[in-house]
């Protein structure tokens, strides 16, 4: 018997479209005139994973695009955005980035890091990755994480605590410099050094150093960081790092 989800002919609206909806950017009114129609359905489909669930960026693989998302009991959650084409996605993902909607990072295998691009003032991205009180989530619900219990890359994580989603989603970026990354999800000592980095320095700086970790780490005299309880121990001599390496970088005059 086929999922419901699965239907070809749309069942219909439901009749309380004040309660039955997830949060769509007023912003976009005006600019769908600028995309195809492959990268609308793109877009579409990142927002529903992104500021649909009070986040502003998230791991989206090719094949959850492509083919929707199960949950860990087997449930189809969605079928994706409807292209299968992987040619055809990645034009789609590639205009998006150039006209500015998001920006992309690609990791081993067929994980991306989708982030979407905002203006302004960073501090409505803070309190909607750090679970805000002004920010509810589809139904209503406040501090509900992105979707529980839901494959990202094959892999089965269980978001919990008032920043679940966000933790996930910065450990998963350990993945580059640590093989056994995947041991750090269920870690409380390592999820609780994140939580403190969050809590002093802000979701998007913890992001933004923990980018840049895998061309740092490699380097002759580098601090080894591998874990978030290092990275909360040596953050201080990281950055120090970084602040000589950038002081040796040659300076480009620029022609007036």
């Amino acid at each position: 018997m086929k999922n419901n989800i699965h239907n070809e002919k749309f069942p219909g609206f439901p009749k309380e479209p004040a309660t039955n909806y997830w949060p769509y950017p007023k912003a976009l009114n005006g600019w769908w005139h600028t995309l195809s129609g492959s990268e609308q359905k793109v877009l579409d489909y990142v927002l529903r994973h992104t500021w649909g669930y009070s986040k502003t960026s998230d791991f989206i693989s090719y094949r959850q695009l492509s083919n929707g998302i199960k949950t860990r009991a087997g449930k189809q959650i969605d079928c994706g955005c409807g292209i299968k084409h992987r040619k055809t996605l990645k034009t789609a993902i590639g205009g998006l980035v150039s006209k500015g909607f998001m920006e992309i990072t690609q990791y081993a295998g067929s994980t991306t890091h989708f982030r979407l691009i905002f203006s302004g003032d960073n501090q409505v991205v803070q309190e909607m990755n750090t679970g805000g009180a002004k920010n509810e989530q589809v139904g209503g619900s406040k501090s509900e994480p992105t979707i529980k219990d839901i494959t990202i890359k094959d892999i089965q994580y269980s978001n919990a605590g008032i920043a679940g989603g966000s933790l996930n989603l910065l450990i998963k970026l350990f993945e580059p410099i640590n093989p056994s990354y995947k041991q750090l999800f269920k870690n409380k000592t390592q999820r609780a050094a994140l939580e403190r980095l969050i809590e002093e320095h802000g979701l998007e700086k913890v992001r933004d150093i923990l980018g840049k970790l895998p061309s740092i780490v490699t380097r002759k005299y580098a601090p080894s960081i591998t874990t978030p309880l290092q990275l909360e121990m040596k953050l201080g001599a990281l950055l120090v790092y970084m602040q000589q390496e950038r002081s040796k970088l040659p300076v480009v005059a620029k022609i007036r």
